[in-house]
Order: structure tokens, then sequence, then C-alpha cells
């Protein structure tokens, strides 16, 4: 949803943001997360600090911050 907000904030055409959302295969929250677990190097168990780092950066790439707690409390 906010990649889609940017964009047509940005100019683009509603139309084509949604065909190009529509088309994409985009990685699954648990896939994100395990990504940014392995790019930022944090080791589990993690801290409160490291949660919250992961916690930013799903939230950068578009995850609804409630989904990204939910997960991240089944790794705490």
């Amino acid at each position: 949803l906010r990649l889609e907000y940017e964009l047509i904030r940005q100019g683009v055409g509603k139309k084509i943001v949604e065909q190009v959302i529509a088309a994409e295969k985009w990685p699954s929250l648990v896939e994100a997360l395990d990504a940014k677990i392995e790019d930022l190097n944090v080791k589990l168990p993690f801290s409160r600090r490291d949660a919250s780092r992961l916690s930013r950066s799903l939230v950068r790439l578009g995850y609804e911050e409630e989904a990204i707690r939910e997960e991240l409390e089944k790794l705490l």
C-alpha cells in the first residue's frame, strides 16, 4: 500500500500502478523478515533493540506494523 501511495503521489497513473503491483510476486513478511535478519546480521534470540531495527526496516519496505509486531513477537 505504501508503494502504491508513493507512486500515485509521484504522478504515476493509478491503473498502471495497480497493474504493476498485481503482476509482481512480492516476498511474504516472513521471507522479508528472514532476509532482513540475515542482512542486518542479527543473531537469535535478539534484543528489543534489534527487534526495533528490524521493524523499522520492514515498515520502510511497506509491510504493516501490526503484522510485523506479531511476527517479531514469535521470535522474541
